[in-house]
């Protein structure tokens, strides 16, 4: 079910607050390129209410285990995962580890709920993907400043502009 027409707007304003609007080509983009699905949307939400870059990440994520560790490392830096279960810096440990059993322990720390709908965000479930970030408004709380730093603004106006190129490409090769 989807979020409540209401629900999706003010997530949208509170997106656009963040300077995280997104363009409706952006939305219908196909895994791995859709912000929505590969985690990168959530990554820069995260670094938005928190004012603190994330570190280790390989973006953009290329397949879906990139793409899992992209939306969990951001709900890890949002603070939503179980605290009692955090025990040091998970990214900082992310190379040492096994893709596994990285992913098992932050499943553990995440809960089923909220587990299955981050494998429903990777499907492309347009319910989960507004739900969870209705779910991460409401959590959150106001941002703290309705300015991004500069440095997530460029990130953003860089991925828009290779965006609007690969269109550009798509369409001329169309074309001919």
């Amino acid at each position: 079910m989807r979020p409540f027409g209401w629900q999706e707007r003010e997530t949208r304003q509170w997106l656009s607050s963040l300077c995280l609007e997104l363009r409706p080509q952006e939305e219908t983009l196909p895994f791995p390129d859709n912000p929505l699905r590969n985690g990168l949307l959530l990554c820069d939400i995260a670094q938005a209410v928190t004012g603190q870059a994330m570190r280790n990440l390989v973006l953009p994520p290329k397949d879906l285990p990139s793409a899992r560790r992209c939306i969990l490392a951001a709900l890890d830096h949002l603070g939503l995962m179980s605290p009692a279960l955090v025990e040091g810096n998970q990214l900082e440990h992310a190379v040492r580890r096994s893709y596994s059993l990285q992913l098992k322990e932050k499943q553990q720390k995440l809960g089923s709920g909220l587990l299955w709908e981050v494998e429903q965000v990777l499907q492309g479930d347009r319910d989960a993907i507004w739900g969870l970030l209705n779910y991460i408004r409401i959590a959150t709380g106001p941002a703290a400043s309705s300015q991004l730093p500069s440095f997530l603004q460029r990130m953003r106006a860089s991925r828009k502009e290779q965006l609007v190129s690969e269109a550009v490409t798509a369409h001329r090769k169309q074309g001919k």
